[in-house]
């Protein structure tokens, strides 16, 4: 995940993963699935769309994590990125 907040409260990036969101990978074929982030940082939270990923909702609780949870698909993922 790359982002970056181009002014104060508004977040921009892109993700990139390992395999793919719609889970359509051949098997034992490396494939990969990528799309942009639009986001806000508020004061108390971070809300990112991870467009055809999901929405992550979380904190930033030091200046190099973020923690929180991706909803997706009616469910809901912990993840902590680091830098």
């Amino acid at each position: 995940m790359v982002i970056i907040e181009p002014q104060p409260g508004v977040v921009v990036g892109q993700w990139t993963a390992e395999g793919r969101t719609d889970n359509r990978c051949t098997p034992g074929v490396a494939c990969r699935d990528s799309s942009i982030i639009r986001g806000r940082n508020e004061v108390a939270q971070v809300v990112l769309e991870l467009l055809g990923a999901g929405t992550f909702v979380g904190e930033r609780p030091q200046r190099d994590l973020l923690k929180g949870i991706i909803r997706s698909e009616n469910q809901n993922f912990h993840v902590t990125f680091t830098r």
